[in-house]
């Protein structure tokens, strides 16, 4: 293979071209930004690219009615993706270490206790706001040469998928009341009758008609 020459790793964090992680180590052969996976910081720089939350919603919709009903049926697993860029082939000796050992197939148990046995604890800032400490390995998109991408200059790029791991689901939060309040049936009378505009108008109507009809009989 021929001699691959290494580019010149990015400034520190908060420079023009720096990703938005602090540098866990930056020495001569070796840079690291980006998350810790059980406690190893990861090497190279790692630039999180997908980390959606969808929460799920049913809709039920009523037949001939505007809206509908939102029932909570509970988050999907959060798919995770990092962009990986490696700038030393110190560094990529170590991630290819790391593919061997650790960003590699689930492995899965049969037995009832430990059902998965390849769950790793993943430290991001951005995904612990969201609530996501445990990853699966989904997918690794290995890092190409870049003698292979742009003619020897610029880093390995390639990418790592996660998907969420949780240990214990939890019970979604139960759907709010969002029906409107039945009154209950109304017996017709001529008091409510007569309180609405409606049937006031049809008792002024039937008052000028019983008028005009008493005007047309002839006195006897």
């Amino acid at each position: 293979m021929g001699q691959v020459l290494n580019a010149l790793p990015p400034g520190p964090a908060g420079t023009d071209g720096a990703f938005p992680y602090p540098p866990r180590f930056q020495t001569p052969g070796l840079t690291s930004e980006g998350p810790s996976i059980n406690g190893q910081p990861m090497p190279g720089q790692w630039l999180l690219k997908k980390c959606t939350r969808t929460f799920g919603l049913q809709k039920q919709r009523p037949v001939y009615m505007d809206g509908a009903v939102l029932v909570p049926t509970g988050a999907e697993p959060m798919q995770i993706e990092y962009e990986v860029r490696i700038w030393e082939s110190g560094t990529f000796a170590i991630f290819r270490g790391l593919v061997r050992t650790l960003l590699k197939r689930p492995a899965v148990s049969l037995g009832a206790a430990v059902p998965i046995s390849a769950a790793l604890g993943i430290d991001d800032p951005i995904l612990k706001d969201l609530g996501v400490t445990n990853v699966l390995v989904e997918f690794v998109n290995y890092p190409l040469n870049p003698l292979v991408s742009s003619g020897g200059k610029g880093p390995w790029v390639g990418s790592v998928g996660f998907i969420e791991w949780v240990a214990k689901p939890k019970i979604t939060t139960p759907p709010s009341d969002q029906g409107i309040p039945d009154p209950g049936a109304v017996t017709p009378s001529a008091a409510t009758n007569l309180a609405t505009a409606g049937a006031s108008v049809t008792a002024g109507a039937s008052a000028l008609q019983s008028r005009a009809a008493q005007a047309l009989v002839p006195p006897r």
